[in-house]
């Protein structure tokens, strides 16, 4: 077994609902096979709230807060000088999104938001049974709206990740009905067969290159 492997293995066993309580996630992103920098992510969970903090060569870029009972994702997005720029939050009575200094949004259930903490989240929600998919709602951020989309369960796939190879669960992500007639793209991620942790996610950015994020390794706090 893999170095990999055998760290996917611990995770499972120390890991409750959703996440291990504090985890880290050390990625690395590119931009068709161009190296643009490194993510880190730290969870920090309590009961079914989820703290979620991406970095990007060390600066704060995202920190969303998952509601696990309601299936709802906030989001808060930061400027390149670690200003907050864009603030998204939910009203759960009202059903309702609220994005500051935009519009609120009437909302379904399974409404997250879209920023890189979607991969993580889609390790506890994507439909266990092969061929099975699920309906989910997105919000878009740059395009101030919301879309439908589809998660879908491909199957058993291996693949190599750091010159080592992993048995992994393939799921892809796109949109429904005539959105997706206009953006044809298929979103796939793939997570441990194992352990069901994220490992890789490849998909198609608006500038039409392939952005491929890949873990490099997890550490337990």
């Amino acid at each position: 077994m893999s170095k990999l492997k055998i760290l996917l293995a611990l995770l499972i066993i120390s890991s409750s609902y959703l996440f291990p309580e504090k985890l880290s996630y050390f990625c690395r992103y590119t931009s068709d096979k161009k190296v643009l920098d490194n993510q880190r992510i730290t969870v920090d969970k309590n009961a079914y709230n989820v703290e979620i903090d991406i970095f990007l060569n060390g600066s704060l870029t995202y920190r969303s807060s998952y509601d696990a009972e309601l299936n709802q994702l906030s989001a808060l997005h930061y400027s390149s000088k670690n200003t907050p720029i864009l603030n998204v939050n939910f009203d759960n009575v009202a059903m309702k999104m609220n994005v500051l200094n935009r519009k609120s949004f009437d909302i379904e259930k399974f409404t997250l938001v879209n920023n890189p903490t979607i991969f993580y989240i889609f390790q506890e929600k994507y439909p266990k049974t092969v061929g099975d998919k699920i309906i989910m709602y997105l919000y878009q951020t740059d395009q101030n709206i919301i879309y439908q989309i589809y998660v879908k369960n491909l199957g058993i796939e291996t693949i190599s990740l750091d010159n080592q190879t992993i048995d992994t669960i393939k799921v892809e992500m796109g949109l429904t009905g005539f959105p997706g007639i206009l953006w044809p793209f298929k979103y796939h991620y793939w997570f441990s067969k194992d352990s069901n942790m994220f490992v890789k996610y490849t998909g198609t950015n608006t500038e039409l290159k392939t952005d491929t994020i890949e873990v490099n390794r997890y550490i337990i706090e």
